[in-house]
């Protein structure tokens, strides 16, 4: 059976059944590969790093569980996370690779409702090899308070930290481009929100009822709050809109009564019903004279210059 191949700054060598890695020297790439019939075939990317990383891969017991009671499901060489076998875990640490049967997987995912409720949940670290967080994957920990994750975030799903009253340490990724609705809505804890110039999609409700936000800036290249978004946080007192923004629709700031002065964009042209509908400390507003501004969309007691 073939050990190992030396070519200059390459070596290949043979890690598991059927299974081989190929990186180089500097480990500046690896690569998961695969030999049948004396022949090599690249199949996959991993991150650097690998022989180090290869040293925490968890192995599974015949129910999918690793030894922190993490549960997955496995498929064509990737992992998903689909749970954890104690509701009550306080601590969860996503591994980037898990083991079954000498064969490696990748943990790519995380399943829909993974940690749903789980109360006593305080800390999560997530692998760089995870891309999205799913759909209320964390929905209502109501004592989640860290999560960890690295910059090759994409997406954040609908409802993944609703009700997450007491998420804080919470840095959004470099290179996110989606925030789906009502991903953060009551998350109370949440005092400033910076998000990064990659995203260009924020969904309906995705920040509402953050009651303890104060500050919030927005990428230049957004080009579209959707509504309600920032619905009842009533602590909000500081907002830098986009550039580039076009349209503030329904509901999107009502309720942020701490609201006392913000900077409409020249582009904009359109307002939508209740936009800022409670703000009663927005005493005067300057809006672009070509830009449509439902009736109701601002208190009674607001000036509107143009």
């Amino acid at each position: 059976m073939l050990k190992s191949i030396n070519c200059k700054k390459m070596a290949i060598n043979i890690l598991l059944t059927n299974m081989i890695f190929i990186y180089s020297e500097n480990n500046l790439m690896n690569f998961k590969i695969f030999a049948s019939s004396g022949e090599v075939v690249v199949t996959d990317v991993f991150d650097a790093n690998l022989d180090k990383e290869l040293d925490d891969v968890h192995k599974l017991d015949e129910n999918l569980q690793d030894e922190n009671g993490l549960t997955f499901e496995l498929s064509n060489g990737k992992a998903k996370v689909s749970g954890h076998v104690d509701r009550l875990v306080q601590e969860i640490f996503v591994p980037k690779y898990v083991e079954k049967h000498d064969e490696i997987y990748l943990v790519t995912s995380l399943e829909r409702y993974a940690f749903k409720s789980f109360k006593t949940l305080k800390s999560v670290i997530l692998p760089s090899s995870i891309k999205a967080i799913s759909d209320c994957c964390f929905y209502s920990c109501t004592n989640l308070e860290n999560v960890e994750f690295s910059d090759d975030l994409k997406s954040i799903g609908f409802e993944a930290f609703y009700d997450c009253v007491k998420l804080k340490n919470f840095t959004i990724s470099s290179n996110l481009t989606k925030i789906d609705a009502l991903a953060f809505q009551g998350c109370k804890s949440l005092s400033l929100l910076e998000i990064p110039e990659s995203v260009t999609q924020i969904g309906w409700g995705a920040f509402s009822g953050c009651s303890g936000l104060k500050q919030v800036y927005l990428p230049d290249d957004l080009g579209n709050l959707e509504n309600g978004v920032f619905d009842g946080c009533n602590s909000l007192e500081f907002v830098k809109l986009p550039n580039n923004l076009m349209q503030i629709n329904c509901g999107t700031f009502r309720g942020c009564k701490q609201l006392k002065s913000i900077t409409i964009p020249s582009n904009l042209i359109y307002i939508g019903d209740e936009a800022f509908k409670g703000c009663d400390n927005l005493k005067e507003v300057k809006i672009m004279p070509n830009a449509e501004v439902s009736k109701n969309a601002f208190p009674r007691e607001t000036k509107i210059l143009r």
